[in-house]
């Protein structure tokens, strides 16, 4: 009687076993996917996702994300649709992706004018990874033959001029890594494929530091560059209006201090005194043409850009 007893026990147990696996392996997930449908359906899409996640059906989100992204597409709604479909990779929602952040900003770009601030692509710059890149603001400095050159409004990132093992650099702009960083990286993070196609490639003149004749290296054809001495010159009347705030985002990734009045540095492409160092606009906005070490990460990135209006229409 005993052995019955004890073999009954341990076939009910594993039975109860087994009805508990199976309900944490397919009942449970199964009530929430069909209680997330129905979140989903009446709208409440955040604890929709909320159980999606819970149960890895990360397809399920990206699809409702995608389908919800089409909608204000075709409603017209170009930002919502970009929020959602930013990160998202499912379908075509890349290429989507890119066409509404260009969308966004392109009724903006027809009534462009120097001094005016325009909106062009997007980058981080809250340093709140949760919310997305927010859009880039530009100084329009110039226009001519139909195409605009561009400055950033803020310091968009801190990073040093030329990026080394070496205690001493000789470099110059054609050379040096922010250059390259600007070129490729930069570039592909902040715009999409339409906006890159508005981006003109740039002859660059390579100029001697005029205080001290530093050799600047050859010129140099880019998309996105720094501003030369002579550039900055040209385009800012007054100290003051160099003067340059960087994002939250800039400030988490250099050496430098926030200030009560939140102005900082930023470098510019000539050299300085020596093939080591690189000129930048000091704290006050006035030029400095001694330069710093192209060593150091306490200096802003502005990146400058001739873009073609034409494309506009």
């Amino acid at each position: 009687k005993t052995e019955k007893i004890i073999k009954t026990v341990v076939v009910f147990a594993v039975i109860i076993a087994a009805i508990s696996i199976a309900c944490i392996i397919f009942i449970a997930p199964n009530i929430k996917y069909n209680k997330a449908i129905k979140l989903v359906d009446s709208g409440d899409f955040d604890s929709a996702y909320a159980l999606l996640e819970e149960i890895q059906n990360n397809e399920e989100i990206a699809s409702s994300k995608y389908d919800r992204a089409i909608k204000l597409i075709n409603s017209g709604d170009y930002k919502s649709a970009y929020m959602l479909l930013s990160g998202l990779n499912y379908k075509d929602s890349v290429n989507k992706s890119d066409e509404c952040s260009f969308l966004i900003q392109k009724d903006e770009l027809k009534d462009i004018d120097i001094d005016k601030k325009i909106r062009f692509g997007f980058y981080e710059q809250d340093n709140n990874m949760s919310n997305g890149k927010e859009e880039i603001e530009w100084e329009v400095l110039d226009i001519k033959e139909n195409k605009a050159l561009l400055l950033s409004e803020y310091g968009l990132d801190c990073k040093e001029y030329n990026f080394s093992d070496s205690e001493n650099t000789d470099i110059t702009w054609e050379n040096c890594t922010l250059r390259a960083w600007m070129n490729d990286i930069f570039i592909n993070e902040a715009f999409g494929f339409k906006h890159r196609e508005m981006i003109v490639s740039t002859n660059l003149s390579a100029d001697k530091n005029p205080d001290y004749g530093t050799d600047p290296g050859n010129a140099t054809i880019d998309k996105i560059f720094l501003l030369s001495i002579d550039e900055v010159n040209k385009y800012f009347s007054n100290d003051e209006s160099r003067e340059c705030v960087p994002t939250d985002f800039a400030i988490s990734n250099g050496d430098i201090e926030r200030f009560n009045s939140n102005i900082w540095r930023w470098w510019l492409r000539s050299p300085g005194c020596g093939s080591y160092s690189a000129v930048y606009v000091d704290i006050d906005g006035s030029v400095e043409y001694m330069g710093r070490n192209v060593l150091v990460n306490q200096i802003c990135v502005r990146p400058a850009m001739w873009i073609d209006l034409g494309m506009v229409i």
